[in-house]
């Protein structure tokens, strides 16, 4: 993994908080992504910041 990229997988009633954290440091969200994994649902939310590039990829799984 890039020294400029990030992923952690997160619960979702943690998703706020973390979401927080990153916005109030001035990352951007730039894309959410929602996948269909067969058993669950899996929500990928990609945050930026730069110059230089940074990435931090947010990914929450949920259960319906």
């Amino acid at each position: 993994m890039s020294a400029h990229r990030v992923a952690v997988e997160v619960a979702a009633g943690e998703l706020h908080e973390h979401a927080r954290d990153l916005l109030a440091r001035g990352w951007r969200l730039a894309l959410v992504a929602g996948h269909d994994d067969g058993d669950a649902l899996r929500v990928v939310y990609l945050f930026c910041d730069g110059p230089p590039d940074q990435r931090h990829e947010v990914t929450v799984r949920l259960d319906p």
